[in-house]
């Protein structure tokens, strides 16, 4: 293998040293509507003027700022509404007829 001394453990490490964030547009999902209204998901397509290219800190930094929820309370706190569901989906550009078709 890789480690010519097998009596000596190999020590794998992997650092971030930037995050480049992608901004997409929101569309109809296709998840199974529910009581939490239309399900949205995320376009194809992002504008790549509108990317972030961020230090790990900045990140952090950023993230700590916009109150953001750890992924493991986000199913209940981070749902969206019914009516801000819709909203997305319509600044999105989507007609009202085609989002109360997927629900």
């Amino acid at each position: 293998g890789d480690n010519p001394n097998p009596a000596t453990p190999v020590v794998k490490k992997l650092e971030f040293g930037m995050v480049h964030i992608r901004h997409y547009g929101y569309r109809v999902g296709q998840g199974i509507a529910s009581d939490y209204g239309p399900p949205v998901g995320l376009a194809w397509r992002h504008d790549p003027e509108l990317d972030d290219h961020l230090t790990i800190d900045e990140a952090e930094e950023l993230a700590e700022k916009c109150n953001r929820i750890p992924f493991t309370y986000f199913g209940g706190e981070g749902r969206l509404a019914p009516e801000e569901r819709i909203r997305k989906l319509r600044d999105a550009g989507h007609r009202r007829c085609s989002i109360d078709l997927s629900t």
